[in-house]
């Protein structure tokens, strides 16, 4: 037998796989700001080296003389500044590296808990249909006292469970008319059965029965059976109408 994953589950993974896809398009989208507002022109890493020997140049001219050239001192500064640059796209891509790394713990992190929050939740909301179940594993012929009651908001499950609870009250009171209904039958069945019981019984006691006590005893026999089938072809026809209506007569 295939055992399928309950609602819970299903609702739990939901809750997760929506947090997590949210989580993933914050991340995307932090990291490709943070990357725009970071940007610089990449350098050559011989370059790199090559302004990284002319800047000691620079500083061992300037500690010799003290007095540097116009022209090398512009030089010094445009290999300053290109090291600056380079410095910040190196700070640069380690707060990307660094804000992919925190980023991607976070969201398994916030995933983990939403799985686990997903879960109580769940179970919270599927509550009602839990109650729902056990009332009508209890609900039975012989007992349909049993109600949810379901408190808390007005909402979906609270309609359900209030429509099953009127459900459950409109099944009670057809049992207890039909047990009313079968109870009052049978008195009524018993009663001729009952008369033409006592008739035969008190002309048969007699030792010499006349035969105007035989022939009232029939004809009170006679209508003991007639009010017996009476009885049975209303409760025939009360039978065929619960069936729905098989007879159009017109009417005045």
């Amino acid at each position: 037998m295939t055992r399928h994953l309950s609602a819970r589950a299903k609702l739990t993974l939901l809750y997760t796989a929506l947090v997590a896809v949210c989580g993933g398009a914050l991340v995307a989208v932090t990291y490709a700001l943070v990357a725009a507002s970071l940007r610089t022109t990449a350098t050559s890493d011989k370059a790199v080296a090559a302004d990284q020997k002319f800047l000691d140049t620079c500083s061992k001219a300037k500690l010799d003389s003290g007095i540097m050239d116009p022209n090398l001192k512009a030089k010094c500064a445009n290999a300053f500044a290109r090291g600056v640059t380079v410095g910040a796209q190196a700070q640069g891509n380690t707060t990307l590296s660094h804000l992919l790394v925190f980023s991607t713990v976070g969201l398994a992190a916030v995933t983990a808990l939403a799985a686990l929050v997903g879960w109580v939740l769940a179970g919270r909301i599927l509550r009602p249909v839990h109650q729902l179940t056990a009332a009508a594993r209890a609900a039975s012929e012989d007992d349909l006292s049993g109600r949810v009651a379901l408190g808390g908001p007005q909402d979906e499950l609270r309609e359900l469970a209030d429509t099953f609870d009127d459900m459950l009250r409109r099944l009670d009171a057809a049992f207890a008319s039909q047990r009313r209904f079968i109870a009052n039958a049978s008195h009524e069945l018993r009663t001729p059965l009952t008369v033409m019981r006592t008739t035969v019984d008190v002309v048969l006691a007699k030792p010499n029965p006349t035969p105007a006590e035989l022939t009232a005893m029939g004809a009170d026999v006679r209508r003991a059976v007639g009010h017996a089938e009476a009885l049975i072809d209303a409760l025939l026809t009360l039978a065929r109408n619960e069936r729905g209506r098989t007879v159009n007569d017109p009417v005045d």
